[in-house]
Order: C-alpha cells, then sequence, then structure tokens
C-alpha cells in the first residue's frame, strides 16, 4: 500500500510543469513533422489538351495520341500531399497556334501544366515527358458502298441493295483518305446462308478499315435482297454485220491527213476484209429470244477508221488501196479494234466472246469522175 501511494507522490509531484513540458512536446512534434517534404507518385493521371482561341481550331480535338496517362512525382509536405485530390489531378496540354490540323504535332508535357495542386506542393517529374498527337474535326460523311466482295453460294444472286451510301462519322483527315475508295459490307456476315435456305434479306454491316476502327463511326446497315439464281439456257451465237462509221466528208479527212500529190482528184471510202462479227451471248430465256428474233436491234458492231491513232497510218506513202489497181501495189491492211454496243434494256445479258476483235480494212482510193 505504502509503495502505490509512493507512485502518485511521485507521478503528481510538480503535475503542472510536466503538463506543459507534454503540450510543448506535443507542439515541437508537430512543428517538425509540418516542415518535412516527401514524395508522392501518381499514377494514371490524364492529359488535357487545352486549344487555342484561334477561328481555325473551332471544333477542332484530338482525335488521336499516343499517350493518354502520365506518371506524375510530387514533391511537398506530407499533410500537404494528403490534400491532392487523385480524382481531380490531371495535366494541361496547351496547343499552339503553329499545329497543323490532320498532321502528327509532338509536344513537350511540363511540369507546371498540372493542376490542381494545394500550396507548397510542386510536380518535380512528369513520364513520358512528351506527347505526340493529330487534331481534326468530328464530321459526319455519306460514302459509297460496294458489294463486289461477297462471295455467295452459287444458287442465289443479288437482286438489290440499299442504302447505296452510308453515314459515317469519325476524323475529317481520316474521313478524307477512305472516301477515296468505296467501303464494303462486311463479308463474314453472310458466311451462314446456305444454297437450301429460305432465307432472301440480309442487313450486313459496313466494313471500316482495321486501321481507324477506333476512330470511325458507322451505325447504318445495308440491306441485301438475294434471289435463287435462274438456271440459263446454253450459250446462243449472233451473227451481227459490222458497220462502218465515217462521216460524209471522209475524203476532206484523207486529204487532211496524207500529202496533196498522193490525194489529188480522188475520192476516199473504206473498205472491210470481213465483215460480219460473231457474238456468243448468254442470258434468261425471254432477253434471250428477243435478241435472236431481232439481233441488229439490240447489238451493234461498228468501226470508226476517223478515230485512228496517228501512228497507225503512215500517210506519207500510198498506203490505201488504189481502185483500179492498175500497177500499184496492193498495201497491208489497216487492223482497228470492233466496238460492240448492247442494248441497255438487257441488263442480265452477258457477252461471252467476240470474234474478231479486230477488224482488218482499206481505205479504198478512186479517181474522181469528170463530166
Amino acid at each position: 500500500m505504502r509503495k502505490i501511494k509512493n507512485i502518485f507522490f511521485f507521478l503528481f509531484r510538480d503535475w503542472k510543469n510536466k503538463l506543459i513540458a507534454l503540450l510543448i512536446a506535443v507542439f515541437i512534434w508537430y512543428s517538425v513533422s509540418e516542415e518535412i517534404t516527401e514524395e508522392r507518385v501518381f499514377y494514371q493521371v490524364p492529359l488535357v489538351f487545352k486549344m487555342p482561341s484561334a477561328e481555325k481550331f473551332k471544333g477542332v480535338r484530338a482525335v488521336w495520341q499516343d499517350v493518354k496517362m502520365v506518371k506524375v512525382t510530387l514533391r511537398g509536405s506530407k499533410s500537404r500531399l494528403a490534400q491532392v485530390n487523385y480524382n481531380g489531378l490531371f495535366v494541361y496540354v496547351h496547343i499552339p497556334e503553329a499545329a497543323q490540323i490532320g498532321s502528327p504535332f509532338l509536344m513537350p508535357i511540363l511540369k507546371e501544366n498540372v493542376a490542381v495542386l494545394p500550396e507548397g506542393v510542386m510536380c518535380i517529374k512528369i513520364e513520358p515527358s512528351k506527347v505526340n498527337f493529330i487534331l481534326s474535326r468530328i464530321v459526319k460523311r455519306r460514302l459509297e458502298v460496294d458489294i463486289s466482295n461477297l462471295r455467295l453460294p452459287s444458287s442465289f444472286e443479288v437482286e438489290s441493295y440499299r442504302p447505296k451510301r452510308v453515314l459515317v462519322k469519325g476524323p475529317e483527315y481520316i474521313l478524307n483518305q477512305i472516301s477515296q475508295r468505296p467501303l464494303r459490307v462486311l463479308a463474314t456476315a453472310i458466311s451462314g446462308i446456305s444454297s437450301t435456305s429460305g432465307q432472301r434479306i440480309l442487313e450486313l454491316p459496313v466494313e471500316i478499315p482495321r486501321e481507324y476502327r477506333h476512330e470511325v463511326e458507322c451505325d447504318q446497315e445495308v440491306e441485301l435482297v438475294l434471289r435463287r439464281r435462274q438456271k440459263l439456257p446454253p450459250p446462243q451465237r449472233v451473227a451481227i454485220p459490222i458497220r462502218i462509221l465515217i462521216s460524209d466528208n471522209f475524203s476532206d479527212y484523207v486529204r487532211r491527213k496524207a500529202p496533196p500529190a498522193l490525194t489529188k482528184d480522188a475520192v476516199f471510202s473504206v473498205e472491210l476484209l470481213k465483215k460480219t462479227a460473231y457474238l456468243t451471248l448468254q442470258g434468261p430465256r425471254p432477253e434471250m429470244e428477243k435478241v435472236l428474233k431481232h439481233p441488229q436491234k439490240y447489238i451493234d458492231c461498228y468501226i470508226r477508221p476517223e478515230n485512228l491513232a496517228p501512228d497507225v497510218l503512215d500517210w506519207s506513202e500510198p498506203s490505201f488501196r488504189v481502185v483500179p489497181s492498175v500497177g500499184a501495189r496492193e498495201p497491208s491492211p489497216i487492223v482497228t479494234s470492233l466496238r460492240v454496243y448492247l442494248d441497255r434494256g438487257l441488263k442480265k445479258v452477258r457477252i461471252l466472246k467476240v470474234k474478231p476483235l479486230q477488224v482488218e480494212f482499206y481505205i479504198v482510193k478512186r479517181e474522181r469522175s469528170v463530166k
């Protein structure tokens, strides 16, 4: 009992001074801890781009960047660092007016652009320290659709598809590149249809080039209407007379080309070596019956001698056939391509073969008759 009394005696003896000393010690510890600085690393701090106020940057934003998050190292007192709001921390990238729209641009990431920091806290390091980005406007355009890449079962054919152009949204500089050729539909989406399937209408998504799929959007689908392919009758061979399309003043045309000594007192015409062309056609029976009944009504085969290339004839020599040929040499025939025209109403008729592809002819020279 006496020992306990001694403990309380020593504990409470001069207690006021002891309490004051304790308060002073706590104050000194708190003051010293406030002065102690430390470093803290913040990961995944986002970059925020600030555009200039110039008119050309209206509606422009960073559509691609190689760095989206950075690692920021801050230094300050422990209490001040505790006040940093991790969710409200970001780094500004101030875009200069010299930045080119639609082209890659490299800029440093500055430590003084870290926001928002409490007083007494400073940024000492940012990793990475540079960012490469592309500026562009986000626009919408209607781009043409191409379905030629589709591989259908042999028993099906495309009857129609719509729309012919789809609405695409994305950076302007990317749309400028992909608009140079039609967009294709996603061919893999048609792989499920079989030759016995009764499905006739498919809705296929548009295929965006792989490198732009994250930047370009297209919500429209292409509606493809299929029908069973009709069994076509065997190919048919048709004989068509070859026409010679020359103007009324063909002789004047020859005189302008040939030397005057060769064309004086002469008239000129064209003579074919073979006057008939043979075409092999195939198509649905109703259309083929129309063609076979009136072939010259729907098919035209012709040549245009006045459209010959300058190097086809050597006008400095008598390269035309003279009638009558008294002592004159027989020239080599002139060769030109046969032109074939098929009536546009025969959309399902195909030309499988044309013979001949090249037509030989003479330019015939006759003496002008004297009355």
